[in-house]
């Protein structure tokens, strides 16, 4: 990606403001996704290649747990991620300000 490709993504998630990115990107995004890749996966390793079984792991109490426990992870995530953001819209601010002079 090119690097005006990268500060666009990055004005445009900093716009969002911090709580909405870590909701979004952080807890909905990366730790769902997460934690239904994950328990399908295990689903699938642990019980076989079976539709039913996968089901009857996909829709268990463990399910829910790993979308608890992925979520709250996804928002440590997005905090973290929302630190980068702002180093780097600083990062270009600065720079812009060096070329107007």
């Amino acid at each position: 990606m090119a690097d005006r490709d990268v500060k666009e993504r990055v004005v445009k998630a900093h716009q969002m403001g911090m709580k909405r990115y870590i909701l979004v990107h952080g807890a909905l995004r990366w730790g769902v996704s997460t934690a239904l890749i994950y328990r399908i996966l295990l689903t699938l390793t642990t019980e076989g290649l079976s539709l039913g079984k996968l089901a009857r792991g996909f829709f268990s109490i463990n399910t829910l747990y790993a979308l608890v426990i992925f979520s709250i992870v996804g928002l440590m995530w997005g905090l973290f991620m929302w630190k980068w953001i702002e180093r780097e819209v600083i990062k270009y601010n600065q720079k812009g300000k060096k070329k107007k002079k």
